[in-house]
Order: structure tokens, then C-alpha cells, then sequence
């Protein structure tokens, strides 16, 4: 694993987790940390955030154990953050983001797959990544 910083013209260094040809970049909100079985083996910095834009529209109001619970629609559509592809470079990116409509077929996209969770469940990284297939 090698992790370069690249600099260019009025851009915020990348940093970049490269192997073998392939060069990953994150573009989650936060590092992501890949697995062999339980051991940690790769971390991969955040560089800046990928998203669709969210377009809510309020539902009403549900009860849930006596609290009241706002209820939305929302529909995901522009996609901002997002770098047009580059040769061996594959993006990290959310399952959200991988899966509008905006980017559909998309061959440089990549999802964390198979997650890893400590004792009390919480997601702390991935023993892969996947690409989705379109639909």
C-alpha cells in the first residue's frame, strides 16, 4: 500500500491509496478501513464528499411508542462531488450515491462490501469493495 499526495492547480491535496496499478480514492465523509478476516490490512483517507442532492417533501407525522415521528418522501437526484473518471482510479463512494440514476453504469464506482462490526454492531470497515450492477 502506497499513499500519495497529489497537488494540482488550485485543488486541496488528494491523497490517493494505490495497489498494484489500481489507485483508490475515497470520497466518503469518512476514512474507510479495509479487512482480511479481522485484521485491519488498508485505511483509506477521506478525500472530500460525494453525494445526490436530497429532495424532501413532508409526509405527515406516525406514532412509535408514544414519540412523534416526522415522516418524509424524498427522492435523490443531482449528483455533486462527484470527479469525472480517470484511468485506474476507482472511487469509493456511498451505496446511495452508487445507486442514482445520475451515475448508473459507471464502471469507476465502488462500494464498501462485505462490512465488518464491532461487539456492538457498529460498521468499522469492509472486507471488499463491489461495484452495483445496473438494473
Amino acid at each position: 500500500m502506497v499513499a500519495t499526495a497529489i497537488r494540482t492547480r488550485a485543488e486541496a491535496p488528494r491523497v490517493d491509496v494505490a495497489f498494484g496499478a489500481w489507485r483508490l480514492r475515497n470520497l466518503c465523509p469518512h476514512p474507510v478501513h479495509l479487512y482480511d478476516g479481522s485484521r485491519r490490512v488498508m485505511s483509506i483517507p477521506s478525500h472530500g464528499v460525494a453525494r445526490c442532492e436530497e429532495s424532501p417533501a413532508p409526509k405527515g407525522i406516525v406514532s412509535v411508542g408514544g414519540v412523534q415521528v416526522p415522516m418524509w418522501d424524498t427522492d435523490f437526484g443531482r449528483v455533486v462531488g462527484l470527479p469525472d473518471p480517470e484511468p485506474w482510479v476507482l472511487l469509493v463512494v456511498s451505496p446511495v450515491l452508487a445507486s442514482c440514476r445520475a451515475v448508473l453504469g459507471r464502471s469507476d464506482l465502488v462500494v464498501p462490501f462485505d462490512l465488518v462490526r464491532n461487539d456492538e454492531g457498529t460498521v468499522i470497515g469492509a472486507r471488499g469493495l463491489a461495484r452495483l450492477r445496473p438494473v
